[in-house]
């Protein structure tokens, strides 16, 4: 695949007050029962614009390790998939066809990793932390956020992908998506909308929501060709 809520470590017993430190709210917060809903746009003149919305169903073991069934519509226009994410302190892991990739990692400006394309064996998805920056969304305004830089590198003599940025928050976690990787007029953004607990069932959701345009399209599991 969000925001700014600062994590605060209050060490009672440095105060004197007697009592275990609160916890620290984790980077990526999701958990059963969770929505969230992004607002889409591209570049089309008029540009199409959609919602897409996201809800986190229940846990699953898989490979020995609990994900979380994540199920989307909307990524593109009318779409729908059903993903398995894991989350830790730092990274993000999604389980795809039997195999575990991190799709995002915390680091410091500069930090590189690479992960599999589970669809084609001669490309390689190349993850680097480019900056650390404020960014600003319609579910509210936040500062330090981490911007990843992704694209597709081949081994086969086809180009290396065009670039798709994901910006998170900790506290929050995936916010905004910057993405020149389409088969519409780039970029398409997705920028957070809203998130709640008690969600309206997603096939409602389908029925109300806009299908305006042409999305965006399925960027953590691609490879580019011409």
């Amino acid at each position: 695949m969000l925001r700014t809520l600062y994590v605060v470590l209050l060490v009672a017993a440095v105060l004197g007050l007697g009592a275990a430190p609160a916890a620290a709210t984790p980077f990526f917060p999701y958990k059963t029962g969770l929505w969230l809903e992004f607002a889409f746009s591209d570049s089309s003149v008029p540009s199409n614009e959609w919602v897409s919305r996201l809800e986190f169903r229940d846990e699953v073991i898989l490979g020995g390790k609990t994900y979380l069934h994540l199920a989307q519509w909307n990524l593109e226009p009318g779409s729908y998939f059903e993903r398995y994410l894991r989350f830790t302190d730092d990274s993000l892991y999604e389980f795809e066809d039997g195999v575990e990739l991190e799709h995002f990692r915390r680091g410091d400006v500069g930090t590189i990793w690479t992960s599999a394309v589970s669809d084609d064996p001669h490309a390689t998805r190349i993850h680097e932390i480019v900056a650390r920056s404020d960014v600003v969304v319609p579910y509210g305004a936040f500062s330090d956020a981490y911007v990843m830089r992704t694209y597709f590198e081949h081994d086969d003599g086809r180009p290396d992908s065009p670039f798709y940025f994901a910006i998170f928050v900790e506290g929050l976690g995936y916010v905004k998506d910057i993405d020149y990787y389409t088969k519409v007029p780039p970029p398409v953004i997705g920028e957070l909308l809203a998130m709640g607990y008690a969600p309206l069932p997603g096939s409602l959701f389908l029925l109300g929501s806009s299908l305006l345009g042409l999305g965006a399209w399925r960027r953590l599991k691609r490879s580019y060709t011409d």
